[in-house]
């Protein structure tokens, strides 16, 4: 049976909010505590929250499908316990929609029985019916039966990406040596960085990220927008004979760490990255962690060497 409310038999049914939250938080805990991240245990506590307040979540009737994380998703109810859980996070990045299947968790106990593809097919269907082909799941290259799972239901991967984290941001090291120097950014590196930055960070993906060149381009208005909007930026250029090599922009965010951004030249950019960031642990002080996502297997002695450790590498994989 599918799609009905509360039942004794197994059924998927929309996640109600804010009453199938506490459960929900209890299941992706239950089944992903030994790899969640800060800011997992963060969404976790999030959904714990509005569990308590259904004012938080329940306030525009009819909206559901417009509102972001974490309000949207399914569950495998059986024996009126939720068993099976789904998230479904939309994201309007460029005037289109965007939805990540995410969280797809089932009661160990419960496991081997299809419920993990019958949400994710569900959940296909469900996309397919808002008239968005844009459909994607991101599962870990450690985590060989998901991914075993998701291809069978039709999931293509289309990128690897690190996520790497550094702890401690006080260990930076001797300047680069000659002919290298570092330098401010100017106005002049900017096509140059734009166009390494949207090579790191495409276009199909950058909608996970938010993320948007655009936002460091420099110049005076732009500045000014910035100041008066709160945004702050550092930007770090290596250079060696005066030739631009990459570019490190730091960027806070108000999640569990801030983000650097990474914009090399492909030809050497493990040097050119291990220089930055070498430069940046030096002149740059932080209390919070650091965090760099990456194309996966690139420049990896450049961030071990600079304290990183690799958190996880994902597998990105998109329906056609």
């Amino acid at each position: 049976m599918l799609d009905g409310k509360s039942s004794s038999r197994p059924c998927i049914r929309e996640i109600q909010a804010p009453y199938d939250f506490l459960p929900v938080a209890n299941l992706i805990e239950l089944c992903f505590a030994a790899t969640m991240d800060e800011d997992g245990r963060d969404f976790l506590n999030s959904l714990r929250k509005a569990s308590r307040n259904a004012q938080t979540v329940d306030w525009i009737p009819g909206m559901r499908e417009q509102v972001s994380y974490p309000l949207q998703g399914f569950v495998w109810e059986e024996d009126h316990r939720i068993i099976g859980n789904l998230s479904l996070i939309p994201q309007l990045f460029q005037h289109q929609w965007y939805y990540l299947i995410a969280n797809v968790a089932v009661h160990p106990d419960h496991r081997n029985k299809g419920i993990g593809r019958a949400l994710t097919e569900h959940a296909l269907q469900h996309i397919k019916s808002l008239g968005s082909g844009n459909a994607w799941l991101q599962v870990r290259e450690d985590n060989p039966t998901a991914l075993r799972l998701y291809q069978k239901i039709g999931f293509q991967e289309h990128c690897r990406r690190d996520t790497w984290q550094s702890r401690s941001v006080t260990h930076g090291i001797a300047d680069p040596p000659d002919p290298y120097e570092i330098t401010q950014r100017r106005t002049s590196d900017w096509p140059q960085q734009k166009t390494w930055l949207e090579r790191t960070y495409p276009e199909e993906i950058a909608w996970n990220f938010r993320f948007d060149s655009s936002r460091f381009e420099p110049g005076f208005w732009k500045d000014v927008n910035r100041f008066f909007s709160g945004i702050v930026h550092h930007h770090w250029a290596l250079r060696r004979n005066y030739a631009l090599l990459g570019v490190a922009t730091w960027e806070p965010t108000s999640h569990h760490s801030d983000f650097l951004w990474l914009g090399a030249n492909p030809d050497g950019q493990e040097e050119t990255i291990r220089y930055l960031l070498r430069y940046f642990f030096k002149d740059f002080f932080s209390v919070r962690p650091v965090t760099v996502n990456y194309p996966a297997g690139e420049a990896k002695n450049a961030f071990l060497e600079n304290g990183f450790h690799l958190q996880h590498t994902l597998i990105w994989m998109k329906y056609p």
